[in-house]
């Protein structure tokens, strides 16, 4: 396959950004392995570290949710740092009885805050696309970015609102953006295999965020155009054309 990822030295011309919500916008991968590691009473560091290390060894380039592996992965880190059966799945329940506590507990980073801030004044119109509920995005987006109007809720859009395709979702922001003619000038930005791979299907730019579950080694099998470690790195790369 044919390469047509570019130097991140290169600048990116787009009117238009979706954001995948989990993993890329949000930490939610040290989140849910931090409940994990309160639970355990063990170190943060060191269970998310192995968290990771787990996912990463079963992710395929064309993962677009980590649900289950989440799951699996929580209980194998339990049991590697010697915890019995019982208390293992124990860890898993507490990690789905508490997880929802996270949109109203997050907080966002510097560097995303940063990032955001620089797209809407370069006027860049911005997006969400996600698996979470419309009302959880909303609720944790009134918190995470409060007063602040940085994201317009007419740009907020999850999956369980257009069906079971991504593609679909991403096509009716693309019409939104009113890109269609022009829809290389509208990126999405995603933390996994499936939203780059969503992308590329429909000729749109596609740029990978190592801040989530896939490593940047995971993302290039993908093929996306660019990758980045941050917001704000992508952000400082972007320019919007005039016409």
């Amino acid at each position: 396959m044919e390469s047509n990822h570019m130097s991140n030295s290169t600048p990116v011309s787009l009117k238009a950004i979706l954001f995948d919500f989990d993993g890329t916008l949000v930490d939610t991968k040290s989140f849910y392995f931090g409940l994990i590691a309160d639970y355990l009473g063990t170190d943060h560091i060191k269970t998310i570290s192995l968290a990771s290390e787990i996912i990463e060894a079963k992710l395929v380039p064309g993962d677009a949710n980590v649900r289950w592996k989440i799951i699996k992965a929580s209980y194998q880190v339990s049991r590697k740092m010697g915890f019995g059966i019982i208390r293992s799945l124990k860890a898993i329940w507490y990690l789905s009885q508490n997880h929802s506590k996270y949109f109203s507990s997050a907080k966002p980073t510097e560097g995303t805050t940063k990032g955001i801030i620089k797209l809407k004044e370069l006027g860049v119109q911005i997006g969400i696309i996600s698996y979470t509920s419309r009302k959880k995005i909303l609720t944790f987006l009134f918190k995470y970015f409060q007063n602040s109007n940085i994201i317009p809720e007419r740009n907020i859009l999850a999956k369980g609102e257009f069906g079971k395709s991504k593609e679909a979702g991403i096509e009716k922001f693309i019409r939104s953006f009113d890109l269609v003619e022009q829809k290389y000038l509208c990126a999405i930005v995603g933390d996994l295999g499936g939203d780059i791979l969503a992308g590329n299907n429909l000729g749109i730019t596609t740029i990978g965020l190592t801040t989530g579950y896939a490593s940047s080694k995971i993302l290039k099998l993908t093929n996306p155009s660019k990758i980045f470690n941050s917001v704000i790195e992508l952000a400082e790369a972007v320019e919007v054309p005039s016409n």
